[in-house]
């Protein structure tokens, strides 16, 4: 009687564990700067992220449609430049953010006229949006433009 009880109570504990969530919450870095990657990269926080329903990109707060925010975390890599009377201005941002690359679009949208996004990227490991991974990018589309330039 006793081995019953205990298997009964081991089933029902795995049943209970099986339901439970062992997702551990996503740590991506935080930075922005408008002098460029290395400036962001030396004031870099790690940050654990949150469900959130608005997002700041240049100083802009994005208001998240609902069906965004029912998308996995992910941690976010962006550049954008343009130009506000006369003057050209960069804009280099890590953080947390949502695994839909039509949220890139959606960032676009939303600067201020005469800006655009140069690089968006999304990734869902902890701190994937560090140097590394934008070097990465950066390179790859360098390679790109100098095989483009050579078969011309």
């Amino acid at each position: 009687m006793k081995q019953r009880v205990s298997a009964t109570i081991a089933i029902c504990l795995g049943i209970i564990l099986s339901f439970t969530s062992t997702a551990s919450a996503l740590q991506c870095y935080e930075c922005g700067s408008t002098e460029g990657w290395s400036d962001c990269n030396s004031r870099a926080t790690r940050v654990t992220c949150g469900f959130s329903t608005q997002v700041s990109i240049l100083d802009r707060n994005i208001f998240l449609p609902a069906q965004a925010r029912q998308l996995e975390l992910a941690c976010l890599s962006l550049s954008a430049q343009g130009s506000l009377g006369g003057v050209t201005g960069y804009a280099y941002i890590r953080q947390c953010f949502y695994n839909d690359k039509s949220m890139c679009s959606l960032i676009s949208a939303e600067l201020p006229p005469g800006f655009r996004v140069n690089t968006c990227e999304l990734c869902t490991t902890d701190l994937c949006n560090g140097a590394k991974s934008v070097t990465i990018a950066f390179s790859t589309i360098l390679l790109m433009a100098v095989a483009v330039m050579l078969r011309q």
